[in-house]
């Protein structure tokens, strides 16, 4: 039986083989198209692997299947990893088997619950955010922030706006400041459900250091009229 192990690259090589949810190769080429997508790694057995994905928002769940498995004692069933994976159709976003390229662990976890006084005022480290986008009760965040051996990468909701309409929900991201001269790419996966799924929430205002002082990203449910980012000049994809 086949398995793929820990990828040891750096994370900088791993995400210029394929930015998120887009392909990796020449369209003059014959090779098969390599995809990235941030997944939930849900179950493993003796014959392989599985794992789900949404393409966006709410969109139908997609089941893909491996007979590749992944090292127990690196991956962890019920977590969210970025997979890089090649379709045996050919399509991405569509459920059946495919041939894994690589893997690598996400940080994340539910959103917290906290405050801008529990914590320093959202104090952050620099990150530049690339993408901002939600898959059914998933928050997914893609940027490059400094080197870190010990992230310290949470979302909090502000406790404060929880029974708002549009809750306010606050990304922080902490190295240990080690090696403070050299950058990396950084992918974070939080499960939002506890916010997005109460009954007076119309969608979140996404707030980090990454955005212009007093920015926010809007995140609107399916139901709400788009509304442009508080901040024209980011540069960033909902």
């Amino acid at each position: 039986m086949n398995r793929i192990n820990r990828i040891t690259l750096s994370l900088i090589a791993f995400a210029a083989a394929a930015t998120m949810t887009t392909a990796c190769s020449d369209p003059n080429d014959d090779e098969p198209t390599v995809y990235t997508d941030i997944v939930s790694f849900t179950s493993q057995t003796d014959k392989g692997s599985s794992f789900t994905l949404r393409k966006e928002g709410d969109s139908p769940l997609v089941t893909l299947t491996s007979a590749t498995r992944l090292r127990p004692q690196d991956f962890k069933t019920g977590t969210r990893i970025v997979l890089q994976y090649i379709p045996e159709s050919g399509n991405q976003y569509e459920s059946g088997p495919v041939r894994l390229y690589a893997a690598m662990n996400v940080q994340g976890s539910e959103v917290l619950e906290g405050t801008a006084a529990s914590t320093d005022n959202w104090a952050s480290h620099g990150m530049m955010i690339y993408s901002v986008n939600r898959t059914g009760e998933f928050l997914n965040i893609f940027g490059q922030g400094k080197y870190s051996t010990k992230p310290d990468f949470k979302l909090y909701i502000d406790s404060s706006t929880l029974d708002a309409e549009y809750p306010e929900v606050h990304m922080v991201f902490r190295d240990d400041n080690q090696l403070m001269s050299s950058n990396h790419i950084v992918y974070g996966s939080f499960d939002i459900s506890s916010v997005w799924e109460r009954p007076t929430c119309k969608g979140i205002h996404f707030y980090s250091s990454g955005i212009n002082a007093g920015g926010y990203i809007p995140i609107m449910k399916a139901d709400n009229p788009d509304i442009e980012p508080s901040d024209p000049d980011v540069d960033i994809t909902i």
